[in-house]
C-alpha cells in the first residue's frame, strides 16, 4: 500500500484492456410491453409460468378474482404471440397457487398442487405434460409417505435422481397449517418418500421458491412466509446425498415473503421480482424490485431500470450512474401474484399477469399483460471508466482525509472535479457522478473518519480487516472492490 495513489491512477489510465468479470457488474433492464395481435388469455393471478423449448413460455391455471382456470397457453417469445392449448386437457381440474417445474433433458413439465382443494388429500396429485401430449396424471393423491400440503409449496426437479422435490406449503383453508416437510417423488418408481434432512434450519414455510443447482447438487429454497404469516428473507441450501444437509447460505437485503423467481441455470443466477410495501401504507404495494442472487459468489444485487438510482450493493455501484444510454421506458405496473421466467436466448426476463396494486386478493381485477425485461450490463469501456472514476475518487478522498477542512481544500477539489481522461482508446470519458461530488465536498468541510469509508464503498463492510487508519482502510476497500470485479 506504499504506491502513491496518483501512480495507480496513471497505471489504470494506461491499461485500456483490463480484464474484468462481466458477471460481477450491475445489470439494468429495459422494459418492453409486448402487445400480441392474437387473443390473449384472460387476466389472472396465482398462475404458473415456466420457460420451455428454449424460447416458449408455458402458462397454466390461475385465479381471475372470481373463478379458477383450467387452461394452458404457450407464449412464443420469437413471435410475441400466444397459442392457447385449450381447457381441461387430460381432465385437469382448474387450479391456482400450484407449481410447475421442467425436466429440461426430456422437456417434460411436472405440476403439483392447487388451492381449490376442499377435501384432505385433494390437490396432492402429480401431473405431467410431455412435448407430444397434453396433461395427464401420473400419480393420484400422495397418501402415505407423501406431502399433505397442496397450496403454495416449493418445488424443484432433481435430475440426478429423476425426481420431483416438494417442500413446505399449506392447505387450502384459511387456517390450514404450514408444512415443514420435504418429500421426493421418484418418477421411475412412481412413489413418494419423505426426504431425511439433517440440520437445524426450519423448512416450515409457504410461498417459497426452489431451484436445483447441478454444480453443487443442491436445491436452493428462497424465502416464503412462516406459520405466523411473517416474511422470510433466507436462502436455504439442501445439499443432496445421504444426509440431505440443510443450511442457510445467505439472507436477502429485502423481505422475500411475496415474490416470484426464475433461474439462469448456466450462470447460476437467481432472479426475483419482490413486492416492496408502501412505508406509509403497509397494506399496499409501493413498487416491485428485481433482484439477483449469484450462487457462485453468494452476492445480492438489485437490477435497475434506466430511470432509477444504482443499488448500493455492488462495490463501486455508486459510480455506475451512466452504465449505458437506455431508453426511458416505464417499468411494469406494481403487482403481486404474478409470474417471472428467464429465457437465456433472449437474455430477458418475462413477467405476466398478477394482481394490480394497490389491491388485495379480494380484488376482482387481474392483469393480462406480458412484459419483456431486456437485461444489459456494462461494456469493457464502461467498466474501465468506472475503475478510473474509483481511483480518481480515492485521490480526492485521501486529500480530504489528510488535509484540514479549509476553503483552500474545497478549491482543490473543485479543480479536480472537471478533469477527464482523453485517451481515444480508453472508453467513455471519466467524470464523477454528481452525488459523489457532493459527498466529497461534504467531507472537505469536516474531519474525515473511518465511518466515512463505508459510505463511498458500499456493499463490502466487513470484507477487509478493521483499522483506524482512514487512508489504509479506504485503500483496502478500493483494492477489495477492484479484485471483486476482475476475478
Amino acid at each position: 500500500m506504499t504506491t502513491p495513489i496518483n501512480e495507480l491512477e496513471s497505471e489504470i489510465m494506461s491499461s485500456p484492456n483490463l480484464i474484468f468479470n462481466p458477471r460481477k457488474t450491475p445489470l439494468k433492464f429495459i422494459p418492453h410491453r409486448i402487445t400480441p395481435t392474437a387473443p390473449t388469455p384472460r387476466g389472472r393471478g396465482g398462475h404458473q409460468m415456466v420457460a420451455i423449448n428454449g424460447t416458449d413460455l408455458l402458462i397454466c391455471g390461475g385465479w381471475s378474482g372470481t373463478e379458477e382456470f383450467d387452461d394452458t397457453a404457450l407464449f412464443q417469445t420469437d413471435r410475441g404471440e400466444f397459442v392457447t392449448e385449450g381447457p381441461g386437457l387430460g381432465g385437469m381440474p382448474a387450479r391456482s397457487c400450484h407449481r410447475l417445474v421442467v425436466a429440461r433433458a426430456h422437456q417434460t413439465v411436472y405440476m403439483y398442487g392447487r388451492s381449490s382443494s376442499r377435501v384432505r388429500g385433494e390437490g396432492t396429485e402429480l401431473w405431467h405434460r410431455t412435448p407430444t401430449d397434453g396433461w395427464s396424471m401420473i400419480h393420484g393423491r400422495s397418501g402415505h409417505g407423501g406431502p399433505t400440503a397442496a397450496c403454495d409449496v416449493a418445488m424443484a426437479y432433481i435430475p440426478t435422481v429423476h425426481g420431483v422435490l416438494v417442500v413446505g406449503g399449506t392447505g387450502s383453508g384459511p387456517n390450514s397449517p404450514v408444512s415443514g416437510g420435504a418429500y421426493l417423488y421418484d418418477i421411475e418408481k412412481s412413489a413418494w418418500s419423505s426426504l431425511p434432512c439433517s440440520g437445524s434450519v426450519d423448512l416450515q414455510r409457504a410461498s417459497a421458491s426452489a431451484f436445483y443447482d447441478s454444480v453443487t447438487d443442491s436445491t436452493y429454497l428462497i424465502g416464503g412466509r412462516t406459520v405466523d404469516n411473517e416474511d422470510l428473507r433466507d436462502v436455504v441450501a439442501i445439499q443432496h446425498g445421504k444426509q440431505h444437509t440443510v443450511r442457510v447460505v445467505s439472507r436477502a437485503p429485502v423481505c422475500l415473503g411475496f415474490h416470484c423467481a426464475a433461474f439462469d441455470e448456466e450462470n447460476r443466477m437467481i432472479f426475483l421480482s419482490v413486492a416492496i410495501q408502501n412505508v406509509d401504507k403497509p397494506d399496499t404495494l409501493a413498487h416491485n424490485e428485481i433482484w439477483t442472487f449469484d450462487l457462485t459468489c453468494a452476492r445480492w444485487s438489485q437490477i435497475m431500470t434506466s430511470t432509477t438510482d444504482p443499488t448500493q450493493v455492488y462495490p463501486l455501484s455508486n459510480l455506475y450512474a451512466e452504465l449505458a444510454p437506455l431508453e426511458d421506458t416505464s417499468p411494469p405496473h406494481p403487482r403481486t401474484a404474478h409470474q417471472l421466467a428467464y429465457v437465456p436466448s433472449k437474455r430477458s426476463l418475462y413477467i405476466y399477469g398478477g394482481i394490480p396494486q394497490p389491491g388485495t386478493s379480494a380484488t376482482t381485477t387481474r392483469l393480462d399483460d406480458m412484459w419483456q425485461l431486456e437485461l444489459v450490463s456494462a461494456t469493457s469501456g464502461h467498466w474501465q471508466a468506472v475503475l478510473r472514476s474509483a481511483v480518481r475518487r480515492q485521490v480526492m478522498f485521501e486529500l480530504c482525509a489528510t488535509s484540514s477542512p479549509t476553503p483552500d481544500l474545497l478549491g482543490q477539489l473543485a479543480d479536480l472535479f472537471p478533469r477527464q481522461f482523453s485517451r481515444e482508446d480508453a472508453g467513455p470519458v471519466t467524470v464523477l457522478p454528481m452525488p459523489e461530488r457532493r459527498r466529497l465536498a461534504g467531507l472537505a468541510a469536516r474531519e474525515v473518519g473511518v465511518a466515512d469509508v463505508a459510505a463511498i464503498y458500499p456493499g463490502i463492510d466487513g470484507a477487509v480487516p478493521a483499522t483506524d487508519d482512514v487512508v489504509l482502510a479506504s485503500r483496502l476497500h478500493l483494492l477489495d472492490a477492484i479484485l471483486y470485479h476482475v476475478t
